[in-house]
């Protein structure tokens, strides 16, 4: 038996006269190969920037606070401590409320950022609707970067008499409530307790973005509404590390909230990694980590999370449909372009058997081509 031999010239013809319809479906076949192995990490790519995105946008919701017991005391003077002690106490269970972070939760917030604020107080000297809140904020290492503008920040000298605290105000809080630096101004709390706050100096911040200025937003940009006919002007006054001590003297221990806030790196933040960093959020806020005795924890960044997958599923459901239909749309053109194909080489190829050609000989030509 002889072996198939192979006629050149015919098969270049062939390919010849079918160049478009060949060409045609080389790149439906291209395209479609292309598009088929981009999808999957394209997708992925687009899942990670639609959880940071929802997380960014989220801004302060997206914060873990861990609320420390009302039992919680800092050292005073009156303790036979000192202001320095009780700024490094409060950053001290700023340390310790992060060791007791799960490790894939911990990787993915900056460092946290601790406060002892009191409710909003009501400014008595010049009538109704001026509210200001006392505030201690501090990172683990330092307070909020910022320059004195006026004033200066206290130091280890000896505080003022009980009752009176030392605050620092924004340019913009202090012209908001019409403050001075140097004015002493009584003050009520919801409860009715009374506290003095002594002003002793005005700030700006150095840099905006620093985590300090997210906990306390107020200290930057005071509120002005309007409500029953009237105005109602709202700011946050800076606690100075020396001046910590004032503020425990002041006000009674249930009259301040101390709190350790935990701001998200939306960066470091994936799609992939989103599901179980969402179950460990809630097992967090349930207790089931183990986390410090008495510590209460506070957060949306779960449901910020959750929001954030189900608008990927959603949008990858979409995708899916997209790319079902383009799929069946290439499959129909390739079919299409095979029977016409097939239509075009039924009269060459029968012309050629009646002619004597082997059937072998065809079966090897095809093979050639298809390749």
């Amino acid at each position: 038996m002889r072996r198939p031999r192979l006629h050149v010239p015919t098969v270049v013809g062939r390919l010849r006269a079918d160049r478009a319809l060949l060409l045609l479906v080389g790149v439906v076949v291209a395209v479609t190969s292309a598009l088929g192995a981009a999808v999957a990490p394209l997708a992925g790519q687009a899942a990670d920037r639609a959880v940071v995105g929802a997380v960014r946008d989220a801004g302060d919701r997206g914060a873990v606070r861990a609320s420390l017991p009302d039992s919680y005391d800092v050292p005073t003077d009156d303790d036979g401590g000192d202001a320095a002690s009780a700024a490094g106490q409060v950053r001290q269970d700023a340390q310790l409320v992060r060791d007791v972070l799960p490790p894939e939760l911990d990787a993915v917030l900056r460092p946290g950022v601790a406060t002892v604020t009191t409710t909003p107080l009501q400014l008595l000297d010049g009538g109704p609707g001026r509210y200001l809140q006392l505030a201690f904020v501090s990172s683990v290492d330092d307070g909020p970067s910022l320059r004195w503008t006026a004033g200066r920040e206290p130091g280890a000298e000896r505080g003022p008499r009980p009752g009176t605290v030392r605050v620092a105000l924004s340019g913009a809080a202090a012209q908001a409530l019409d403050l001075e630096v140097g004015e002493v101004v009584p003050a009520r709390d919801e409860r009715g307790r009374d506290v003095t706050v002594r002003v002793v100096g005005t700030f700006e911040a150095a840099d905006t973005d620093d985590p300090a200025w997210q906990v306390a937003p107020l200290a930057l940009a005071p509120t002005l509404g309007a409500a029953d006919g009237s105005t109602r002007t709202a700011a946050t006054a800076l606690v100075p590390p020396a001046a910590l001590g004032d503020l425990e003297g002041a006000l009674p221990g249930d009259a301040l909230s101390r709190r350790v806030v935990f701001v998200p790196e939306p960066d470091r933040l994936t799609w992939r990694g989103s599901a179980a960093l969402e179950r460990t959020v809630v097992a967090l806020q349930s207790g089931a980590t183990g986390a410090a005795d008495g510590t209460t924890w506070d957060t949306v960044l779960d449901t910020v999370l959750r929001d954030a997958r189900s608008e990927v599923a959603s949008a990858r459901g979409q995708a899916q449909v997209l790319l079902t239909g383009l799929l069946t749309a290439a499959s129909l053109v390739l079919v299409l372009a095979g029977r016409l194909l097939v239509r075009r080489r039924t009269g060459p190829l029968t012309t050629a058997r009646e002619r004597g050609a082997a059937l072998p000989d065809l079966a090897l030509e095809l093979l050639v081509e298809s390749a």
